[in-house]
């Protein structure tokens, strides 16, 4: 595999996301709507724990820190977007977006056609990228994707999203994300030798909301994609890019241990084929 990075960190959001706009404001991470659909614990609280992996080490992972916090993730906010758009076309994506996820958190009877599917998949992207604000050293995509969702309501090029039917209480509310740099030259037969100065290229991210569970995977990489087994693509659909309707639930229920395989597929193809990535799992 040959491909370029992007040769330069982001730096902690002043500015819009979306826009790079004035004013930011706290955007939940999970919608308030939603709170009402999940059974959620009251004074709950989570915990945050990131971890490295050095270069040279792809099999290691250390703890860098663990954070605690009170209440669900359903308290996550991350200040990166301006009241414009927070107000404006995001608050319009979830709308547009809520007579779908409800029945999918829910795992009640729906038909997801292409429209349905694209307006699902812009939601999770939007939502994918704001919280990669929540740690800036971590970012994988652009302004440029960023702009791309608001302006045209669907994922950008390299993006691929599935989505599966759960009853595993750990994944009622969770998030977990990989990001990683991958390169192997700079297209000249040149490795690069410094990879902490290389901006993270690729993530995986897993979410679960009720009965539904999200695994979305984007890489900067062009020509780099996921394929799942065909027994597992059977488990796991993919709404993005679309491959046509399909009926929900889906009859078939993932296990903890099938959602756990998906949620580390980037981390065991990093381990096999890269020297240096990070993993943010916020639980």
């Amino acid at each position: 595999m040959r491909g370029k990075a992007v040769t330069h960190g982001p730096k902690p959001a002043r500015t819009c996301l979306f826009c790079g706009g004035r004013g930011l404001t706290r955007e939940h991470i999970w919608p308030s709507w939603a709170h009402g659909l999940l059974d959620v614990r009251p004074n709950a609280a989570h915990r945050r724990t990131r971890y490295m992996t050095p270069e040279g080490k792809p099999n290691f992972a250390s703890v860098e820190n663990v954070r605690h916090f009170q209440g669900t993730l359903f308290n996550l906010t991350v200040k990166a977007v301006c009241g414009d758009c927070n107000n404006g076309w995001m608050s319009q994506r979830e709308a547009t977006v809520r007579p779908i996820l409800g029945p999918l958190i829910k795992a009640q009877p729906l038909v997801l056609d292409e429209d349905s599917q694209r307006k699902l998949a812009a939601w999770v992207a939007m939502k994918i990228m704001v919280q990669e604000a929540d740690n800036p050293v971590d970012m994988v995509s652009t302004f440029e994707d960023r702009t791309w969702v608001r302006d045209h309501l669907r994922p950008p090029p390299g993006w691929q999203i599935f989505i599966g039917q759960h009853s595993q209480a750990e994944w009622n509310t969770k998030w977990q994300r990989y990001a990683s740099t991958l390169v192997t030259s700079d297209g000249n037969g040149e490795e690069f030798k410094d990879v902490e100065t290389l901006a993270k290229n690729m993530q995986m991210i897993t979410f679960g909301f009720g009965k539904l569970v999200v695994n979305a995977f984007s890489t900067k990489i062009i020509g780099l994609g996921i394929e799942y087994a065909a027994e597992h693509s059977l488990l796991f659909r993919q709404i993005w890019p679309w491959k046509g309707n399909l009926l929900w639930p889906t009859g078939r229920e993932l296990s903890f241990a099938q959602i756990h395989k998906a949620s580390v597929a980037l981390r065991d193809f990093i381990a096999v084929n890269a020297r240096s990535r990070s993993v943010d799992l916020p639980q």
